[in-house]
């Protein structure tokens, strides 16, 4: 998508997934295809492979400005603050724990011991969390002992995959939770969900009439 604006620039920064020591390749985005997207005039380049998810939180724990606009959540809009309970959020709350710095909201401990990590990626993320805690003396914490714990029972097997009625329920119910968002914009989301929905059973209607 980047290399479409290449007449206006010449380069693009693709932030890290996985660090070095990961060997983990087997992403859209990673150390060894990223930089192979180059061209003579549109270069890409790769930042932050160097570092597990851990360390960049504690760099950016001592940057205010950058930790006050941080967002991490993809179940919250872009404009919205991030929802502090969803996966991506809840191991985000832990890399900055490692650190030794607070974000966004408590975690309880039993909270940490029921967490489902239903694939070995993630798994993986939980590890380096605890790796890192090691290093900077926070692995003898409550929170760090519990995942411990937590990681001993292995992965959870994934959820199972939601029915279409219950995925447009979610949907309609996120849309809803977030009071920030203004009326109308709601509005126009559950209508466009309903034009869909008579859309795909427009036929159906039109053969029963």
């Amino acid at each position: 998508m980047a290399s479409f604006w290449q007449r206006d620039y010449g380069n693009v920064l693709v932030g890290s997934t996985y660090p070095y020591s990961s060997g983990v390749v087997d992403f859209g985005s990673n150390f060894v295809t990223d930089p192979l997207l180059s061209s003579r005039r549109f270069r890409v380049y790769e930042e932050g492979w160097g570092f597990t998810r851990s360390q960049k939180a504690k760099l950016v724990s001592q940057w205010e400005r950058g930790l006050r606009n941080l967002r991490v959540c993809w179940h919250s809009n872009p404009d919205q603050d991030n929802c502090g309970v969803c996966e991506k959020c809840f191991r985000t709350i832990l890399n900055f724990k490692a650190s030794g710095a607070f974000y966004l909201r408590d975690i309880s401990l039993d909270e940490i011991r029921d967490k489902e990590i239903w694939n070995e990626h993630i798994f993986y993320e939980y590890q380096t969390i605890l790796e890192d805690a090691e290093k900077w003396g926070t692995s003898q914490e409550p929170w760090a002992q519990a995942l411990k714990e937590r990681l001993s029972l292995g992965v959870y097997p994934a959820p199972k995959p939601l029915t279409f009625p219950q995925r447009m329920g979610k949907r309609i119910k996120h849309f809803l939770y977030y009071k920030k968002e203004d009326a109308a914009s709601v509005r126009i989301k559950i209508l466009g969900l309903r034009i869909y929905k008579r859309k795909k059973e427009g036929p159906l209607h039109q053969s029963r009439e």
